[in-house]
């Protein structure tokens, strides 16, 4: 559903954001970042897996920005329990 959002609000990934996760990426592996930066170079599909994530966060980013209206209520203590009995929650 995120990649569907996504792709209908035309949301990409820069190259310095793709640069930031790859560099992420490799100091999770400390003193193999050069073979990690090589191996994305070599892969394709590899690197496009990184950008999901990306995508799915702007897309997030982007939903609460401009979809969902969030307002705050004060509530009793009751009540909201009342409430999240109701909703199963």
């Amino acid at each position: 559903m995120l990649s569907e959002y996504a792709r209908d609000k035309k949301l990409t990934v820069t190259q310095q954001e793709l640069r930031d996760a790859l560099l992420m990426q490799s100091r999770q592996f400390p003193g193999q970042e050069d073979a990690l930066i090589q191996y994305y170079q070599n892969n394709p599909q590899a690197l496009e897996a990184l950008k999901g994530p990306i995508i799915e966060e702007k897309a997030v980013d982007e939903i609460f920005a401009n979809e969902v209206k969030i307002t705050e209520k004060k509530m009793k203590r009751e009540a909201l329990e009342k409430f999240l009995e109701k909703e199963g929650a």
